[in-house]
């Protein structure tokens, strides 16, 4: 447009006011004040790599490296999303999902879980899992359908109306003793100890 009012040092420094607008170009500038408003619904400010921008009520940050640090920092939104396509921390009014090929969660307390009835929860050296048939608390294990392979050791115990103590095997006047390998059922023991192995 037609220049009004124009100062002029070279092309990389000048001040220029036309029908457009004003046109401020510096190789350093310095703007400071007590109180200093620019107010505007569209800027930009920074390079091509390193800016902060703002359109549309939209605000755009782009950087290699970002630190934000304060004693107080609040990030208040619905939905946020950090990282990149295989590794991020996203959230939005589906919850909140963690992705990553190797994810470490350190911490001395912890719950993953809903209400009192499914969950997994940790403290105090403690773990504590429960299901609709599966809970495991303090080392015991109660469940109304589980199926293990491997081997099983326990010298007491309760299965199936059978109760194992450290040497027997029994369940009312059944009982098989590994201490004197005896086999009794009801009154009649078919197994003697005659170091023959033979009833």
């Amino acid at each position: 447009g037609k220049t009004r009012f124009g100062m002029t040092n070279d092309a990389n420094n000048h001040f220029q006011f036309d029908d457009n607008g004003i046109v401020i170009n510096a190789t350093t500038a310095k703007l400071s004040g007590s109180n200093v408003e620019i107010l505007t619904p569209s800027f930009f400010l920074g390079s091509a790599t390193n800016n902060i921008s703002s359109s549309n009520d939209d605000l755009s940050i782009t950087t290699k490296n970002l630190t934000a640090s304060g004693s107080s920092v609040d990030i208040l939104t619905p939905n946020f999303f950090f990282g990149s396509n295989d590794s991020f921390v996203s959230g939005s009014s589906d919850g909140v999902q963690i992705s990553g090929s190797n994810i470490d969660l350190q911490t001395p307390s912890v719950f993953l879980g809903q209400g009192t009835t499914n969950f997994i929860s940790a403290s105090g050296g403690t773990i504590e899992i429960s299901s609709s048939n599966f809970h495991l608390k303090n080392g015991n294990i109660t469940a109304s359908n589980v199926d293990l392979s491997g081997t099983l050791s326990s010298s007491l115990g309760n299965i199936g109306g059978f109760t194992i103590s450290q040497t027997e095997f029994t369940s009312g006047n059944f009982k098989l003793n590994s201490s004197d390998e005896s086999l009794q059922l009801g009154t009649v023991t078919d197994l003697n100890v005659d170091g023959s192995n033979k009833g």
